[in-house]
C-alpha cells in the first residue's frame, strides 16, 4: 500500500546491476560461463523457493522482501552478462547481431507474458505456490543448462593481470572507441 515501498522495491533489484554489474562480467571472463551461468540459476532458484517459504508461513517481513529482491538481482546481474557471452561463444560472428536479436525478442515477450501469468497464478495458487513454481522453472532451466553442451573458449587474462587490472584494461578500451562511448551514450540517454 506503498508506492515509495514499491520503488524501494524495484531500487532493491537494479541496483546490484549498479554495484556488481561491470565486475560480475569481468568474472565471466575469467570462469566457465556455463557453470556461473547455472551457479546464477540455481541462486534464483533459491532465493525463490525462500520467498515462498516465508510468504507460506506468514512470517515474511518488507526488510527480508528487499534482502530477497536484492539477492535475486545480483544472480540476474551476473546471469545477464553470462548468457550474452555464452551466445558470443557459441555463434558464428556473422550471426550474433540476430542471435541477440532472439534472445532479447524472447525476453521481451517473456516479460508481457510473465506479469499476465503472474497475475493468473497469484490469484490461483497464491503468492507462495506463484514463487514455489518460479523456484521449479529455475530449476529446470539450470537442469537444462547442465545439459548443453559447451566448450569454455578460454579467455585467460594477460600474465599476472589482476581482476582490478583486468577491468580497467577494459574501460580503458572502452574510452578508445568513440563507437562504444556512443553505444554507451545512447543507452544512458535512453532508458
Amino acid at each position: 500500500n506503498s508506492a515509495g515501498d514499491v520503488a524501494l522495491v524495484l531500487v532493491a533489484r537494479m541496483l546490484p546491476r549498479l554495484i556488481f554489474g561491470v565486475a560480475l562480467g569481468t568474472l565471466a571472463d575469467r570462469v566457465n560461463r556455463k557453470r556461473l551461468w547455472i551457479a546464477s540459476l540455481l541462486g534464483l532458484g533459491a532465493v525463490t523457493l525462500t520467498l515462498s517459504a516465508l510468504i507460506a508461513s506468514g512470517g515474511l517481513v518488507f526488510w527480508q522482501l528487499l534482502v530477497a529482491v536484492f539477492a535475486g538481482g545480483t544472480f540476474w546481474a551476473a546471469e545477464f552478462p553470462v548468457r550474452r557471452a555464452l551466445m558470443a561463444d557459441v555463434v558464428p560472428d556473422e550471426a550474433i547481431g540476430p542471435a541477440i536479436s532472439i534472445d532479447w525478442t524472447t525476453d521481451s515477450m517473456n516479460r508481457m507474458i510473465g506479469p499476465a501469468l503472474g497475475g493468473f497464478l497469484f490469484v490461483t495458487v497464491g503468492a507462495e505456490g506463484a514463487y514455489l513454481l518460479m523456484a521449479g522453472v529455475f530449476g529446470l532451466a539450470a537442469l537444462a543448462a547442465t545439459r548443453l553442451q559447451y566448450r569454455s573458449i578460454a579467455r585467460a587474462p594477460e600474465e599476472g593481470e589482476s581482476p582490478l587490472q583486468h577491468l580497467m584494461g577494459g574501460l580503458r578500451y572502452v574510452r578508445t572507441s568513440r563507437l562504444l562511448v556512443g553505444v554507451l551514450m545512447v543507452t544512458v540517454v535512453f532508458n
